[in-house]
């Protein structure tokens, strides 16, 4: 029988052990890329903070220039080409898809987080208006859906349905196509 030498048998035990070993840069960014993904709730937490102040921050516009803060590129375009094709008018899109309304007062959002991946999220918010201002029927509890995903490190929303629109992306699509075949 052959003895095998020591060194040698030492030698293939490290390269096996090495192969077991992630690099600790690799891990460490791993972890680190976790911990900068904020959660979808934070998200819609500073989305609707928008809307809570006293008064409102009407300068805010998620649909306008800020829309890619807010909306995935996919949706970006859509908004944009709502407005293109609206030759200079109003758009398809009249009002303000986050607060479901055209003029907003200060909102309630009770946020619900009900599905989440790494890359995606489903949510969904009921808003109340809270100021006394608007009617009572206005003031009523509204339940917005959220579907997100994530784009650039952040979270974007990539569609939203209410009752009366069960999906605002869908609803771009159709109303761009038709319009941009008159």
């Amino acid at each position: 029988m052959k003895s095998i030498p020591v060194g040698m048998v030492l030698a293939v035990m490290c390269s096996l052990s090495a192969c077991d070993k992630i690099p600790s840069e690799t891990s460490s960014t791993a972890a680190s890329s976790q911990e900068a993904i904020p959660d979808p709730e934070a998200f819609l937490t500073r989305l609707y903070a928008h809307y809570s102040g006293k008064p409102a921050d009407t300068s805010f516009s998620p649909t306008g220039a800020q829309a890619p803060l807010w909306f995935d590129r996919e949706m970006v375009g859509l908004m944009a080409e709502d407005t293109r094709l609206a030759n200079g008018e109003v758009g398809a899109l009249d009002g303000d898809p986050i607060c479901d309304c055209q003029d907003f007062g200060t909102l309630s959002a009770n946020i619900k987080i009900e599905q989440v991946t790494a890359t995606t999220a489903r949510a969904s918010v009921i808003i109340t208006e809270t100021g006394a201002t608007y009617s009572p029927a206005a003031r009523q509890p509204r339940t917005i859906t959220y579907d997100l995903v994530m784009e650039d490190g952040d979270w974007r929303i990539h569609d939203i349905g209410t009752k009366d629109m069960p999906s605002l992306h869908d609803w771009l699509v159709k109303s761009n196509a038709e319009a941009s075949s008159r």
